[in-house]
Parts: C-alpha cells; sequence; structure tokens
C-alpha cells in the first residue's frame, strides 16, 4: 500500500475522530472503529480477499472502485448519524423544557439557592426509601434545599410512587433521554430559582444523602466549579468495592488516564461518580456542550478546558440495594468506548 493512499485514509478518520462527542454522536464508535479497521485491511492487503470473492463468484474490477464506493457509504453513514444525534439532542431539549414547565406549576416561588436533583429511572424498589430519606434531610435543612426528582421516561412503578409520596419534589420526561437530559433540566431548573449549586445524587441508595451539606460546605470552601465524590480517592478502592463493580472500577482507572490529556495537575480518581456539586459558571458552559448520554466523564474534560477548578472529596458510598447498574456487561464496554472515542475527540477539537 502507497503512502499517497495510507495518508488521505488516516486524514479521514482523524476528522471522525475529532467529531466524536461533537457532530457525531461516540455512542457508534465501537461501529466505525470497526469499519475503519475493515477499510484500512482492505486497502492494505487486498490479496488476502482474493480467495473469498472468488469463492463467492465476485470479479474484482478495480480496488480504487470499490475504496471509492466503501468511501461513498461511510461518508452516508456519517450524516445519518450527523442527523440523528441532532434528533436526539432535540428530543432531550423537549423533554427538559416540559419537565421545566411542570416544575414552575409546583414551585411559583421558592428562594432556595441550592438545587439536589436525583435522575431516576425504573427505581421502583429503593424510591420509598429515597422519598422518606429526602424528608429527613428537607426537616434538618429547613430552607437550604429545593429537592426534584426527575423520573426519566420509566416504566416500572416509578411514577405511581412519585404521584402518592413525592408529588410536590418530581418531574417526568415524557421519554427516556438519558442522564445528559436529566442532566439539563436540572440546570434549567437551577438557572430558574437563580441557584449558587446544583447537587446531583443518585437515586438506587449509592449516595449517602448525610453527605450533601458536606459536599456543599466543601464546593464553597474550595470555590470548585465542578465537586465530586470519589470512592477511590486516598487509596479507597478496596473498602469501595462493595458499592461499585470491578469493570466500572477499571472503566474508571482508564478514564482517569485519559483525563490527564486534558490536564496533568487535575488526577480525577472517580470520573463516573454521579455524586456531584456543579456552580453556575459550569452549568453555563455545559448546558453549551452538553454530551451525550453518560455526561460525567466528559463534563469533566470540558470544564478542564474550560479553565474551570474540578476538585475530589473522599465519599463512603454505599453497596446498590435494588436493581441492576446500566454499565454491566457489554453495555460497560460499549460505555468504555464511547467515553474514550468522546474524550479523544473532545482533545482532537481543543487542539485545532
Amino acid at each position: 500500500m502507497s503512502p499517497t493512499l495510507i495518508i488521505p485514509i488516516l486524514g479521514i478518520f482523524i476528522i471522525l475522530l475529532s467529531q466524536f462527542g461533537g457532530k457525531v454522536n461516540a455512542r457508534s464508535a465501537f461501529t466505525w472503529w470497526m469499519i475503519f479497521a475493515f477499510v484500512l485491511f482492505c486497502t492494505a492487503f487486498p490479496e488476502l480477499l482474493e480467495p473469498v470473492t472468488h469463492f463467492l463468484g465476485i470479479q474484482v474490477v478495480s480496488n480504487f472502485v470499490l475504496a471509492s464506493l466503501i468511501l461513498f457509504l461511510f461518508f452516508y453513514s456519517i450524516q445519518e448519524s450527523s442527523m440523528l444525534t441532532q434528533v436526539n439532542r432535540k428530543q432531550r431539549e423537549l423533554n427538559s423544557s416540559l419537565a421545566l414547565s411542570s416544575f414552575l406549576q409546583m414551585n411559583k416561588n421558592t428562594s432556595k439557592k441550592t438545587l439536589v436533583f436525583f435522575p431516576c429511572f425504573n427505581e421502583e424498589g429503593y424510591l420509598p426509601i429515597l422519598i422518606n430519606q429526602i424528608r429527613d434531610l428537607e426537616n434538618q435543612n429547613p430552607g437550604i434545599f429545593q429537592f426534584c426528582i426527575i423520573n426519566d421516561g420509566s416504566f416500572d412503578q416509578t411514577e405511581n410512587i412519585l404521584k402518592n409520596g413525592a408529588h410536590d419534589i418530581y418531574v417526568n420526561h415524557p421519554v427516556n433521554s438519558g442522564v445528559s437530559g436529566v442532566l439539563l433540566t436540572a440546570f434549567k431548573i437551577g438557572n430558574y430559582i437563580e441557584a449558587d449549586y446544583v447537587i446531583q445524587v443518585d437515586s438506587d441508595g449509592q449516595h449517602p444523602l448525610e453527605k450533601i451539606p458536606f459536599l456543599l460546605n466543601e464546593a464553597k470552601r474550595t470555590n470548585a466549579d465542578l465537586l465530586i465524590g470519589s470512592r477511590f480517592m486516598n487509596g479507597r478502592g478496596k473498602e469501595q468495592a462493595g458499592s461499585t463493580t470491578s469493570l466500572r472500577t477499571f472503566g474508571s482507572f482508564v478514564i482517569s488516564i485519559l483525563l490527564k490529556m486534558f490536564s496533568s495537575q487535575n488526577e480525577v480518581t472517580d470520573p463516573t461518580s454521579g455524586f456531584r456539586v456543579y456552580s453556575k459558571n459550569s452549568r453555563i458552559v455545559l448546558t453549551k456542550s452538553m454530551p451525550d448520554e453518560y455526561p460525567e466523564p466528559e463534563s469533566v474534560a470540558i470544564l478542564i478546558s474550560s479553565g474551570m477548578k474540578v476538585v475530589e472529596v473522599p465519599v463512603s458510598m454505599n453497596a446498590r440495594l435494588t436493581g441492576t447498574s446500566t454499565l454491566g456487561g457489554i453495555k460497560g464496554a460499549f460505555f468504555m468506548t464511547k467515553v474514550s472515542s468522546a474524550l479523544l475527540g473532545l482533545r482532537l477539537r481543543t487542539l485545532f
């Protein structure tokens, strides 16, 4: 294979890679890597395909024609993926706008300057306990926290439980839009009440609600734009093993290494943690460039690239009591590919 062919192919792929997490949804990153490997193989070793083509009765007229057709389909698929990404983002925007309208109907006047929100998807098992914990925390800290459970299109009994036990502190997404859609809704609500801080807490019982005041105080003390509650900080990985899976622990390690591309000064040990505090400035930046699907690792990179201050504090987390992780098994492998590709793409875009 001649260098004159290698250079354009590598150039095309670098351009594509730079758009992962941007115009191209990095969710399809695994497919793009496989397609690129296939194109590179066909171009480099066409003779190895001859037995297969002869067996199928296909006569290869020209490798150039074949490569041209593949590239045509390649770019067509990129265009379709880009359009689908835009549709998904518009749906996310619609979900968050409808949820905000619902919140306004319930809370026309509020002076609370800290919003605590809970992404919720099919958490019927733990919700009754969570609602009681929220009420206790509300009673212990009167006038400080505005709570909001964001039901992201659950199809179990989640909505019925919320209607009966938390009718004044929840909103609905008509369809599931992922954590990024929930985050966008929380930011819109936070902007409406002019919140100084927005705090994210899981709905499955892993995050101890009694630590919310501690996180808020640490965010104020350190003047952090993003403060993350980490289960791995200060070598606490082994004692926190029950609160996460081995795959997620390994994934966090890999993502932490990739995040060093953006700053060697900011070492983030638990980039997938959803126990975090956002400042007003970080909300402005992330609202303009909200990552798709699971935004936690990418949001760290975006904020570091924007010169924002990211801080971690150690937090002991609980083992999941109900439900299963959305990042287990094969989903975890796809998640790692998606996030890694999105981080590489973001780094390329920031360099350019």
